[in-house]
């Protein structure tokens, strides 16, 4: 059975939805020196990979409580955990410090590089978590501990209102691990509580929020464009900020040379594919598709996997279990754009879905192949186009926005006139379907690395 930190300090129960919330407290670890008792990147990469394979083990026990915090069915609450600690792995590490450029501390100092305690100090780093998927709001904390451990800084980190059990869940098995290794008990011991603060207070409290963000160094931000801007107005100017806002995404698959109606098996594989995509988080995070385009070929081709991606959609819903609940307006949306595509009396436009909402959706358009922004909860808009140059055209309006694109077939089927101008307008990854849920530890999210956070004078 798994057990939360056992420090006060930190206030992490099993539930994970106790932050720290007293202002008094807030402000002391604020304004607390900087800390030099220090195990370095590897330590905390070791410590972070042991604690991700242990709670792993006890998903019996995780499951149920990130499932009823974060609004995720029992199938989303497992595949968010494994999405969030499955990249937490010594070999990830190592494909990270070798391909951001970024020597773990032994091996700095290996190199003749000078201790970083006696040139450089941090100070503290501010993360406002965001939205209901784990997984960001892990990798940022851990990010921004691995790059304080080189300067003594600390980490103030505010989770939303609903990611609030894996984060501290995994400290506390962290801190646990490292208790119980030769040489780190009692009080000359590593204490995560010393490095980090698990702590909320209502943005309401302007003066309070101030003093608090315009001590930080460094403010990493998730959420929409208010919330950036709320946090961004708010710090000193010699900040380095980084927001990670709303983004979308996309999915693709490429029938260029394809005329005949391929097998029905073949069809199914790729729905199925799709299907994952769309449903794990009920496409409310930035990685889930809003469309599929599908790339060439005869219309027979592209109709044939539209009506095995109903079939793939209506699986999820019934293994997976209906999306968590909407909102009204949501709701509203997706019967109305049930109803327009099922009125269109040109042919070009037509709708399948479960019978109830929320279920799933999903929209035949040849009138229409713009990327459009859709409300999620399993709606999926699928557009036959000619050629690649169509998709980039299709996409061009979010210029600045884009996220992922989940692609049928290898990359290299992709032509460079096409792939180039999505990358030039923000795309930060390109994965095979069934993968757009699961970036690996070196994704660039939003075009920043896992270690945006440096060290300061």
């Amino acid at each position: 059975m798994f057990v939360g930190l056992r420090d006060e300090r930190m206030k992490i129960s099993t539930t994970g939805t106790d932050p720290v919330s007293d202002r008094a407290e807030i402000i002391r670890f604020v304004d607390s020196a900087f800390r030099t008792i220090n195990i370095g990147p590897e330590g905390l990469a070791r410590l972070a990979c042991r604690a991700a394979g242990e709670l792993l083990a006890e998903m019996e026990e995780i499951g149920p409580l990130v499932a009823r915090a974060n609004g995720f069915t029992p199938r989303q609450a497992e595949f968010a955990i494994e999405g969030a600690l499955n990249p937490l792995n010594p070999q990830s590490f190592e494909k990270l410090w070798s391909e951001q450029g970024l020597l773990p501390w032994g091996e700095e100092r290996a190199h003749g590089h000078a201790d970083p305690l006696a040139e450089n100090r941090t100070g503290l780093t501010l993360i406002v978590g965001g939205g209901t998927i784990p997984q960001p709001n892990v990798q940022a904390v851990l990010a921004a501990m691995m790059a304080n451990e080189r300067g003594g800084g600390r980490v103030l980190f505010r989770p939303s209102r609903f990611d609030r059990v894996l984060v501290p869940l995994l400290l506390g098995r962290m801190q646990e691990i490292a208790d119980a290794e030769d040489g780190n008990s009692g009080e000359g011991g590593y204490r995560i509580a010393d490095h980090v603060m698990y702590a909320t207070w209502p943005r309401e409290d302007e003066d309070f929020s101030a003093r608090v963000i315009g001590a930080a160094n460094t403010l990493v931000v998730f959420g929409d464009d208010k919330t950036q801007e709320f946090f961004k107005s708010r710090a000193k100017s010699s900040a380095q900020f980084y927001g990670y806002g709303p983004r979308i995404s996309f999915a693709a698959v490429d029938f260029s040379n394809r005329e005949d109606s391929s097998s029905s098996t073949e069809f199914d594989e790729l729905a199925g594919k799709i299907a994952l995509d769309v449903w794990a988080y009920d496409q409310q995070g930035c990685l889930s598709p809003m469309a599929l385009y599908v790339v060439g070929g005869s219309r027979a081709v592209a109709e044939g996997l539209f009506e095995s991606l109903g079939r793939g959609l209506e699986v999820m819903n019934a293994e997976w279990g209906p999306a968590r609940s909407m909102p009204a307006h949501a709701a509203a949306r997706i019967h109305a754009v049930r109803r327009v595509y099922a009125m269109d009396s040109t042919f070009k436009r037509r709708a399948l879905g479960g019978k109830e909402v929320p279920g799933w959706t999903l929209l035949w358009d040849e009138a229409d192949d713009e990327l459009v922004p859709l409300p999620g909860f399993g709606t999926l808009r699928v557009c036959w186009i000619p050629d690649w140059s169509g998709l980039v055209e299709s996409v061009r309006p979010f210029w600045g926005q884009l996220q992922a694109m989940g692609l049928g077939g290898s990359v290299s089927s992709v032509p460079d006139d096409a792939l180039e101008p999505l990358m030039d307008m923000g795309l930060s990854r390109v994965c095979p379907l069934g993968e757009m849920q699961r970036p690996p530890l070196d994704w660039l999210h939003d075009g920043h690395p896992f270690y945006p956070v440096r060290p300061v004078d």
